[in-house]
């Protein structure tokens, strides 16, 4: 079974005009922190795509607060960032699943862990 912290290596891919924004590393992936030595433990932070509304970006967010309540999970523990067109989520939470849903979003542009 993998990690969480391998899962998160797959889903932290940071692309530039669809290519790596930085050298390969690890396990062959372009990863957005594979550099950083002090990851905590189930935090993340996702970031959302600059052409989207506040409400889309909203929206997603009451989505994943919503879905962590029903996996019994604290939502409290979510922070909404937001400077002009730069929106993200950072969140503490411990569920695999609920990782690879969140990097999949369509919304969602980039996401790494803390």
């Amino acid at each position: 079974m993998l990690s969480l912290q391998l899962l998160v290596s797959f889903l932290s891919v940071t692309l530039v005009n669809g290519r790596p924004a930085r050298d390969v590393k690890g396990l062959g992936l372009p990863i957005s922190n594979a550099g950083a030595s002090n990851i905590i433990p189930n935090k993340y932070i996702v970031v959302y795509h600059s052409n989207l509304t506040s409400d889309e970006v909203t929206t997603h967010q009451q989505s994943v607060m919503k879905t962590m309540t029903k996996r019994g999970l604290d939502n409290s523990k979510c922070t909404m960032l937001g400077l002009n067109k730069f929106r993200a989520m950072a969140m503490e939470f411990d569920d695999d699943g609920l990782v690879i849903d969140i990097a999949s979003a369509a919304e969602v542009c980039i996401s790494f862990h803390f």
